[in-house]
């Protein structure tokens, strides 16, 4: 299983080129950086199983001007199935305020999705049979656009990267493909069942 688990942030304060970024695990110092993209590695072996606490905090001229906290919780390896099949990943997917977490292409290309990334804007977006869905890394919001119809789609937990893999919340964007998810809680297990 996966134990190093690489954070980052990318605040901007008006007037500070330079914040600094400092991070806790359940209240305790954990790292903190003062460059972009302000990475930090989190050693997730000698941390309990269950839900964590993650909080960021950022500081601008000695001062505290952002925080925030999510909910990660550290889990046994999660499974992921589509249509019947389980899906191999290269990347483990992860709870994060109470969200599955999957590797985009993975789980968009077992349901036949093309997709398309945006280093520059740093979007990702996919498409099957006339539905266009994206998300913007750490946008709170994913857009899916189907016959012309846009609609807006708030996430509790934005699509983030970890270890260089876009992880996205498995129901929101499945659903929006037109596919049903099931959690199986007991033996960590998400199954995705396209409409196809």
């Amino acid at each position: 299983a996966q134990t190093m688990l690489p954070i980052y942030t990318y605040p901007h304060i008006f007037g500070d080129d330079e914040p600094e970024v400092y991070y806790y695990l359940d209240g305790e110092f954990a790292g903190s950086s003062a460059t972009l993209p302000y990475l930090q590695y989190l050693d997730l072996s000698q941390v309990s199983l269950g839900a964590h606490s993650l909080e960021t905090r950022v500081v601008s001229n000695g001062a505290q001007v952002a925080s925030q906290t999510i909910t990660v919780n550290v889990v046994e390896d999660v499974t992921v199935i589509v249509d019947g099949s389980e899906i191999e990943t290269d990347s483990v997917p992860l709870l994060i305020n109470d969200r599955t977490m999957v590797p985009l292409r993975s789980i968009f290309e077992a349901l036949g999705a093309e997709i398309t990334w945006d280093d520059a804007t740093r979007t990702v977006t996919a498409n099957k049979d006339g539905v266009t869905i994206s998300l913007t890394i750490d946008s709170p919001v994913m857009y899916k656009n189907e016959a012309g119809a846009q609609e807006d789609i708030a996430l509790d937990s934005p699509a983030i990267i970890v270890n260089e893999r876009t992880m996205v919340p498995a129901r929101a964007v499945s659903e929006a493909l037109g596919a049903s998810v099931e959690w199986d809680e007991a033996d960590q297990i998400v199954t995705i069942t396209s409409s196809a």
